[in-house]
């Protein structure tokens, strides 16, 4: 859930997540370990892939502001073992992904997710936790700091919306359970794997309709599907090109 929205003060790309809505540990209940590790690279080779198309139109790379919604996270999700499958997730995004991250802001951080951070945070490495600044729901002055009030979206007090959404649901995705007709096609790919050259079977349809799970801008050409949202590579980051004479 969330996707890419936008580039920070200092030029860098800002990707939002809403890990609260998620429910991890439930997650974890629902799909085997193995599969959940190659969703979420799948989904980091797709972040990877957005913040190089933008680099390359930009003529340059720049760190990753990372912004994580715990909003939603309650005192059932405070378990070790959900916290040590976390850990060995966030060790997989760290080789592909998070050292990239320049800065990690935990928000809307109710007491449970503190306390559980308190408890669990040893789990994870200290280059990445040295990162994360966890703030409860007055956050708005240090994402000021961090993103123009234009470029952040409305539902976290900024002026950014979509199509007059303050959400910005075609972007970012809004989390949540996983839907249960998604739910039992994961399970049918897991009972049923696909036969090398099986032309017989028919591949997956694609869902035209937003879910919870992801929204995608319909609008051709205009997006890289991300973090289960999209990366809008047009309106939403426009084009800024160096002159031959800088490159």
């Amino acid at each position: 859930s969330g996707g890419f929205l936008g580039h920070g003060r200092d030029d860098q790309p800002v990707a939002y997540e809403r890990l609260g809505a998620c429910n991890w540990p439930r997650l974890c209940r629902q799909l085997p370990w193995e599969f959940i590790q190659k969703l979420d690279i799948v989904h980091i080779q797709r972040c990877l892939a957005a913040v190089d198309e933008d680099a390359l139109r930009r003529g340059e790379h720049r760190g990753l502001l990372y912004i994580i919604d715990v909003q939603g996270f309650g005192w059932d999700q405070v378990q070790l073992t959900g916290a040590r499958l976390f850990a060995k997730l966030v060790q997989g995004r760290g080789m592909f992904l998070l050292d990239m991250a320049e800065h990690i802001l935990v928000i809307n951080a109710p007491p449970a997710f503190q306390r559980a951070w308190a408890m669990f945070k040893y789990l994870l490495d200290k280059g990445t936790t040295d990162k994360v600044q966890v703030l409860g729901t007055d956050y708005l002055p240090t994402l000021l700091k961090y993103i123009a009030e234009d470029e952040i979206p409305g539902c976290y007090g900024g002026r950014k919306c979509i199509d007059g959404d303050p959400e910005c649901r075609q972007v970012l995705a809004p989390g949540g359970p996983i839907p249960t007709n998604v739910r039992a096609r994961l399970q049918a790919m897991l009972t049923q794997p696909r036969a090398t050259g099986d032309a017989s079977r028919k591949p997956l349809a694609i869902q035209k309709e937003p879910s919870t799970s992801s929204c995608q801008s319909r609008r051709p050409n205009a997006a890289i599907g991300c973090f289960g949202g999209c990366f809008t590579t047009g309106r939403l980051l426009p084009t800024r090109r160096r002159s031959r004479g800088n490159a």
